[in-house]
């Protein structure tokens, strides 16, 4: 009985230590040039510290903070491909439709993930009628 606990004990320790380790971030320096709509808010343009945590179940959610505020964005589909050059750089795709621009994609430059990001519903049937994109780069 008393080897049986000690088993038992072992076990949950080492299973409390793999999910722990199996938690990763990904951290961002980013600077916006002009106002962007990310999920259900607005991020004032100025410099930004994006966090993308990753577990062995995928990324969950996004979060854009600054030293005033903190926003979070969940994915709508993640893609994994090797770059063919690993980068310190990674990227914000911003779409610019009908004047509001929104953040559409994230490609990390150091893991070669892509994120994608949904843009609202009211704004889908403009997309084709005016849409221009533009890349920011962000550092590691």
């Amino acid at each position: 009985m008393y080897l049986s606990k000690n088993m038992f004990g072992f076990a949950l320790l080492a299973s409390v230590l793999s999910v722990g380790s199996s938690f990763a971030q990904q951290v961002v320096n980013f600077h916006l040039p002009v106002p962007v709509k990310w999920g259900n808010s607005i991020l004032e343009p100025g410099g930004y510290r994006m966090e993308v945590p990753i577990s062995s179940v995928g990324v969950q959610s996004v979060c854009m903070k600054n030293a005033k505020r903190s926003a979070f964005a969940f994915p709508l589909a993640m893609s994994s491909t090797l770059p063919k050059t690993l980068s310190d750089n990674s990227y914000l795709q911003l779409v610019n439709v009908n004047g509001t621009y929104f953040v559409r994609k994230y490609t990390s430059g150091m893991t070669g993930q892509t994120l994608l990001f949904g843009i609202p519903k009211v704004h889908n049937t403009s997309i084709a009628q005016n849409t221009n994109t533009t890349d920011i780069e962000g550092s590691n």
